[in-house]
C-alpha cells in the first residue's frame, strides 16, 4: 500500500525522542519493512531539507509554514498564548490540505492524528474522507472525571466531529473504543482496537542482584522513578504525597522519588505546571527534600539509564491514553505501578507486571510500593513478567502488522 502520515514536527529524531513523533517514525518504519511504502509530512525548520529520506526507508516531506515561537508562546499571558498555539494548528493543517489536493490520489490511505489537521482535511477534502484513518493521541479521552473543563469539551467535539467522518478510527483500547462509539456517535464498524508500540532495542533489562537485599542492605536507596511533564494532570503532587507517607508514616527512610521530566508549558487546565513553590514547601516542612529528585528534562541516553536504575517505575496521572513510558519501563524489566485511567488497563496485568491503582490516591500509591519494599523478590518477577509481555504484545512488527491489517479493510 501508499500509506501517507501527517505529522506535527520532524520526526528524524523520533528514534531518540517520545511522543507522537515517535510513534509515526516506529510505525512508518515497520510498514516498510513488510512492504509498504510510506511517506510523512511534516513542518520544515530552518536546518532541515525540503525532502528527507531515511534509513529506515521512509520518506518526509517537510513543508514551510508560518509558525509563532514555542519560546514566544511561553511568554504570553493565557488568552493570548492559547490563541497562538491555535493559530500554529490551523496555519499547518490548512498548508498540509493545499499540499494534498494535488498528491492525495496518489496514496491509499491518508494516516491523521491530529484533530485540528484532521478536521480540516476533511473539511476541504471531502470526496477522499474514506481514505483518512484517525488515531487520537488526546488526554482528554483518557480523563478519570466527568468534569471536566469547557475547553477540553470543546476539543472532544472537535474530534468527534472528524471521528464520524474519518473512513477509520484507531482506538487504543476496548474501554477507548467504547467511548468512540457512544460519545462521539461513531460507527462500531468503523473503530479497530490496536495499541501502541514499543521499540525493544533500545531497553536493556537489568537484574541487580542487590535489589533482592533491600531487607539486608537498608542503608541502600530504594529508587522510584517517574517519567513526565511536570503537570497538574500527571498527578505529582500525589506521588510526593505518597513518599511522605512511606518515609514519615511507615518509616521507609531510604525511598527516593526520581521524578523526571520537562515544566509543562501550557498556562491553564489540567495540563498547567504543578505549584514548584508548594511542593518545595511541602518538601522541606516534612523533611523529606533529600527523599525527592527533580532531574527535569533529560537526553534520552540518560532516560535509558534512569529506567536501567531504578527499582520500580510509577505514573500517577489523572489521565492518560496509551502512556508509552509505561511500556518503556516494562521493556526494561521494570514492575510498574500505574493509575487506572486510559487504556493502561491493557498495560498492566494487576498483580502480574505490576499494580493498577485510582487516580489522585496517594495512599494507594503508598501501599503498592510497599508491597516491593517488604518483598524484594517481587522486583524481578514482575519485572520479568513486564518485559515478557512487552515483547509478546506490543512489539512494533505485531502493532504495524494489526494496522495494516486495518488499513486493508478500506
Amino acid at each position: 500500500m501508499n500509506i501517507l502520515q501527517i505529522s506535527r514536527d520532524s520526526v528524524k529524531v523520533a528514534a531518540d525522542s517520545g511522543g507522537l513523533e515517535s510513534y509515526i517514525f516506529n510505525l512508518s518504519k515497520n510498514l516498510v519493512k513488510i512492504g509498504n511504502k510510506v511517506t510523512i509530512i511534516g513542518r520544515r525548520t530552518e536546518k532541515e531539507e525540503i525532502i528527507n529520506s531515511y534509513d529506515e526507508g521512509f520518506q518526509q516531506i517537510n513543508l514551510d509554514t508560518c509558525r509563532i515561537s514555542d519560546n514566544l508562546i511561553a511568554k504570553m499571558p493565557s488568552f493570548f498564548a492559547i490563541l497562538c498555539r491555535e493559530f500554529n494548528q490551523v496555519s499547518f493543517s490548512l498548508r498540509v490540505t493545499i499540499y494534498l489536493r494535488a498528491i492525495i490520489n496518489n496514496y491509499d490511505i491518508i494516516a491523521v492524528h491530529l484533530p485540528v489537521t484532521g478536521s480540516i482535511i476533511a473539511l476541504f477534502l471531502r470526496e477522499q474522507r474514506r481514505k483518512i484513518v484517525y488515531t487520537s493521541h488526546s488526554n482528554y479521552w483518557g480523563l478519570s472525571n466527568v468534569n471536566i473543563r469547557l475547553s477540553d469539551k470543546m476539543a472532544l467535539t472537535l474530534e468527534s466531529w472528524l471521528m464520524r467522518r474519518a473512513g477509520t478510527v484507531i482506538a487504543w483500547s476496548d474501554e477507548l473504543k467504547i467511548k468512540y462509539i457512544y460519545h462521539s456517535k461513531v460507527e462500531e464498524n468503523h473503530v479497530f482496537v490496536v495499541p501502541g508500540g514499543i521499540d525493544l532495542s533500545q531497553f536493556e533489562p537489568r537484574t541487580s542482584v542487590d535489589l533482592l537485599q533491600t531487607k539486608l542492605l537498608p542503608d541502600r536507596a530504594f529508587n522510584i522513578l517517574v517519567v513526565g511533564r511536570l503537570s497538574k494532570i500527571k498527578g505529582i503532587d500525589y506521588m510526593v504525597k505518597a513518599i511522605n507517607i512511606l518515609v514519615n508514616i511507615w518509616g521507609y527512610k531510604h525511598v527516593v522519588l526520581c521524578i523526571v521530566g520537562p515544566r509543562s508549558l501550557a498556562s491553564s487546565g489540567d495540563d498547567k505546571p504543578v505549584n514548584m513553590q508548594y511542593l518545595n514547601n511541602y518538601l522541606k516542612s516534612n523533611g523529606i527534600e533529600q527523599n525527592v529528585v527533580f532531574k527535569g528534562e533529560v537526553a534520552r541516553k540518560q532516560l535509558l539509564k534512569f529506567y536501567r536504575d531504578c527499582d520500580i517505575f510509577v505514573l500517577p496521572s489523572l489521565a492518560e491514553l496509551f502512556p508509552a513510558v509505561v511500556l518503556e519501563a516494562m521493556a526494561s524489566g521494570k514492575p510498574v505501578i500505574v493509575t487506572r485511567v486510559g487504556a493502561t488497563s491493557i498495560q498492566v496485568k494487576d498483580g502480574w507486571n505490576g499494580f493498577l491503582v485510582a487516580p489522585a490516591d496517594e495512599n494507594m500509591i503508598a501501599d503498592k510500593i510497599k508491597v516491593f519494599l517488604d518483598d524484594p523478590m517481587k522486583l524481578n518477577i514482575m519485572g520479568n513478567n513486564g518485559r515478557k509481555y512487552a515483547e509478546k504484545y506490543f512489539n512494533w512488527s505485531r502493532i504495524a502488522e494489526m494496522i495494516l491489517v486495518v488499513y486493508e479493510r478500506k
